[in-house]
């Protein structure tokens, strides 16, 4: 439903009122009629009220309509006023025109019949104004506030209207008005190309090199376009925006950026960073140098691709990123080399995944020595035990060997019964020599790699073995395991330490007691608990209690090995091993081994 016009008549004559009042009767849908007599009551309403249009007539008993026309400008009423008046004196109406009246309207003939029409289009054409002062004011305050510089050249290229962004260049708006466009440009451009782009311009945008008033050179992107004004003329809109500081982080970023490749491509390590589809997005000096290429060559290659070339790349565990999100290790094989592989997530910056780092260190050479290290901390182990069993043994069996031969040599014609029993005593010495030779093949090197190792299930396994021992000493076994991530570790040599420490733990509780083993995951370390309520170790013996053939036991029921040997493998395995105990309360040891692989 469309709202009528409110109209305030301001008129005094009664026939007037009454001949207006009727006229405006028969057009009720489109007005609503408010009356008043005199000026003074005219602008009262006006402050309280709203109108779309008031008509005035110019003589009032108080005022002039032209007087009360002004007041209602000096009191900032801007309704669309239209004066009426029987005088057509062309004086009044250019006053009453030049102070702001929408029109002038005569009383002469029937004048009341157009006055609804007069009064209609007044208030359309002044909404219309007032949409067009709006849309002014919004395109002003955008331009007047725009970060950007906004700027208009006439047809000879001189400045007509700066924008308050000229202060960027260190100019005031009156410093540049009127002056030619061209003595904001650095002395690189041309005039004449210059004058060709602002007379054509294209819909692109054109970098320029602006000079500010001290000389500074300042990099700005602009584009133009062209308006046709009514009277002809064309006017042309520039709008620059400020490049220098982008320009500026961009050069700081390649700079940035050329210094980490360069750190990338020195790293001796095989570095490959790759995408959701496992395909290569980056690569440094070490991977393209592996298949005798630059790195730009190894972009867009697939993983299985790298895989077949044999080059040091683990699919596996790069899988295994993708699905725990997290850092991950193994240890790989390639052409009779070894390599320790690392995969690390890498997230965009709303903290989804996006690519997979794939750091790659040949260890063939560490794992040589470490080869080189056990057989060799193997032979010394030997070397003691050996000159131990020489000593023990080798003796006695010499004089028994020396006593054979001088019975064989007495009765070197004895009967045959004898002969057979010195030949018996010959052989079993030469077997008894053979067995303490064969104690020296424990120092042969074990090929054995390492492999993925659930903890929980290994100490199972190990308890197992020696399930007869602990229900015969009646030793209750009480169990905590925690959900613990699996090891990269060699089975054997850890079921060894976990079999040592029960084993002991057995030792202690001659008379029974309870065997406690817990499993947690502490800061990226698996910690096992293995404690006992035996008789404890005294304080003295705890700090001997890894050196080697260092033994609490009795005289022949312990080699003093099986704690040094654990110790050895846990600490070549990267991980830590511990004791507390306290004598008549039992004794603790703990274990701690790295997620993944070795520590550093």
């Amino acid at each position: 439903m469309v709202m009528a016009y409110k109209i305030l008549i301001v008129e005094d004559n009664p026939d007037q009122v009454e001949l207006m009042r009727i006229t405006f009767s028969k057009k009720s849908n489109k007005f609503s009629t408010t009356f008043s007599y005199v000026g003074k009551e005219c602008i009262k309403q006006c402050k309280e009220n709203y109108y779309d249009a008031v008509i005035l007539d110019y003589k009032l008993p108080d005022y002039s309509g032209l007087d009360v026309l002004i007041k209602l400008r000096k009191l900032n009423i801007r309704y669309p006023v239209i004066i009426i008046t029987a005088q057509g004196d062309e004086k009044v109406a250019v006053e009453a025109m030049k102070n702001g009246a929408a029109d002038y309207v005569i009383k002469e003939g029937n004048y009341l019949s157009s006055l609804p029409k007069v009064i209609e289009a007044v208030i359309v054409r002044e909404r219309l104004q007032q949409q067009l002062r709006a849309k002014e004011e919004f395109l002003g305050s955008i331009v007047e506030k725009a970060d950007d510089f906004i700027f208009s050249l006439d047809s000879e290229f001189n400045i007509q209207f700066v924008n308050p962004q000229i202060s960027k260049l260190g100019y005031k708006e009156k410093e540049v008005l009127q002056k030619p466009f061209f003595i904001l440009l650095s002395d690189r451009h041309d005039h004449a190309s210059v004058s060709q782009i602002l007379r054509q311009p294209s819909e692109g945008n054109y970098e320029f090199e602006f000079k500010d008033k001290k000389g500074k050179i300042l990099n700005f992107v602009l584009s133009f376009s062209i308006l046709q004004e009514k009277d002809s003329n064309q006017k042309i809109i520039g709008i620059a925006k400020d490049l220098t500081e982008i320009l500026y982080l961009h050069r700081l970023i390649k700079e940035s950026k050329k210094k980490l490749q360069a750190m990338f491509d020195g790293i001796t390590d095989n570095i490959l960073v790759f995408d959701l589809e496992k395909t290569v997005v980056m690569a440094n000096e070490k991977v393209a140098s592996l298949l005798n290429t630059t790195p730009e060559k190894v972009l867009g290659m697939e993983c299985d691709k790298l895989v077949s070339l044999s080059l040091p790349v683990d699919e596996e565990v790069i899988n295994r990123t993708f699905i725990s999100k997290s850092s991950e290790f193994s240890e790989i094989s390639r052409n009779e080399k070894v390599f320790h592989v690392w995969t690390y997530p890498m997230f965009d910056l709303e903290g989804q995944l996006e690519n997979i780092i794939e750091y790659s260190h040949d260890v063939t050479d560490q794992k040589n020595i470490e080869r080189s290290l056990i057989q060799s901390e193997k032979l010394a182990t030997i070397g003691l035990l050996a000159s131990g069993v020489a000593h023990e043994l080798r003796n006695p069996l010499n004089i028994i060997e020396t006593a054979r031969y001088c019975i064989s040599d007495v009765l070197e014609n004895g009967n045959d019964d004898i002969n057979s029993k010195l030949e018996i005593i010959k052989r079993n010495v030469k077997r008894a020599s053979n067995i303490i030779n064969n104690l020296l093949e424990f120092s042969r090197h074990s090929p054995k790699d390492q492999e993925r190792i659930d903890i929980n299930k290994t100490i199972d396994k190990t308890l197992s073995l020696i399930e007869k021992d602990l229900h015969s000493q009646n030793i209750e076994v009480i169990k905590h395991y925690g959900s613990v991530q699996n090891v990269y570790l060699g089975l054997d040599s850890l079921k060894q330490v976990f079999l040592n420490i029960i084993i002991n733990a057995i030792h202690a509780m001659p008379d029974g007691g309870v065997l406690q083993i817990n499993t947690d995951l502490v800061d990226n370390w698996v910690k096992i608990k293995i404690g006992d309520t035996g008789y404890g170790i005294p304080k003295d013996h705890i700090k001997n209690i890894f050196t080697p053939f260092f033994t609490t036991k009795a005289l022949g029921e312990g080699t003093g090995l099986g704690m040094y040997v654990s110790h050895s493998i846990i600490k070549r395995e990267g991980g830590e091993i511990s004791v507390t105990s306290t004598e008549g309360k039992g004794t603790v040891f703990t274990v701690k081994l790295p997620t993944n692989g070795k520590s550093c």
